[in-house]
């Protein structure tokens, strides 16, 4: 099934995304920063962060979550749509830091940050994207949201701290691709049912479905980019065995659209 059909449900919600992410940068008065955002943006990504939180969201809602009465947006813009943007945000500054560190010189066939204005312009860019999301998560939502993500990055950084010391194990490796990807798609699905107002009981829920998401992912990458680690260490099997175990959980969720798209996007990621 293609992706295109997947997002379908929550496309409007992608577009009005990728408009705000291309303007973000307008109010601060710097044509270096307002270029590069505008060139980085400009070809986007698939979007799989925003889709599991919209996703979770929606399913959560569906599930009869009445909404965070604590979030208090503007009334123009949805509020999903404003926590997928500062997700988006932080995961596109960890993208651009992560191209500096391994030298990367082509993402998505456009040359990254850091080959067209240098490493230190694409560091300090990363950090601007860094502090364009916690100021939208400061104006419009609760502190427990962007303690998730603080949280989030905190894990994210010391898997590639481990990384570079070196993988000599599988606990390591596991322990790199939980910090690197699957954390932070437990984070998008937990934060999805946040905003829905769900119950803790049912946050976790929604962190395990992305957490066991994320790890399927992250193998299935590793395995396509032939990635020496992945292939001493794990397979498609392994990935297909934390994706079964996302899928049961889906399964308990009540029925929508929103639980659908979930599991369409497993297949997409992991096919049958």
């Amino acid at each position: 099934m293609r992706l295109e059909h997947i997002m379908s449900p929550i496309q409007e919600n992608l577009n009005i995304l990728q408009q705000r992410l291309m303007t973000i940068a307008e109010g601060t008065g710097n044509e270096t920063v307002l270029e590069a955002v505008t060139y980085f943006f400009g070809k986007p990504g698939k979007f799989l962060r925003p889709a599991l939180l919209m996703f979770s969201y929606g399913a959560a809602c569906e599930g009869g979550c009445g909404g965070d009465q604590e979030v208090e947006v503007d009334g123009q813009t949805r509020p999903e749509i404003l926590l997928s943007q500062a997700v988006e945000m932080i995961h596109s500054a960890s993208l651009i830091h992560d191209d500096v560190i391994d030298r990367d010189e082509y993402r998505r066939g456009l040359e990254t940050l850091n080959r067209r204005y240098g490493n230190k312009s694409a560091v300090l860019l990363g950090d601007v994207l860094f502090t364009f999301a916690f100021d939208l998560l400061s104006e419009y939502f609760p502190k427990a949201y962007a303690r998730v993500l603080t949280t989030t990055i905190t894990q994210m950084c010391a898997s590639e701290l481990i990384q570079a010391k070196g993988c000599e194990t599988k606990a390591d490796y596991l322990q790199i691709i939980t910090g690197k990807t699957a954390i932070f798609m437990s984070a998008c699905c937990r934060l999805g049912a946040m905003l829905a107002g769900a119950s803790p009981t049912q946050c976790e829920v929604f962190a395990g479905i992305g957490m066991d998401f994320g790890m399927a992912f992250q193998i299935v990458d590793d395995m396509d980019d032939q990635d020496p680690n992945g292939l001493r260490f794990t397979g498609l099997d392994e990935a297909a065995s934390y994706m079964k175990r996302a899928m049961a959980a889906v399964d308990t969720l009540s029925p929508s659209v929103y639980k659908e798209s979930l599991r369409q996007l497993g297949l997409f990621v992991l096919p049958t």
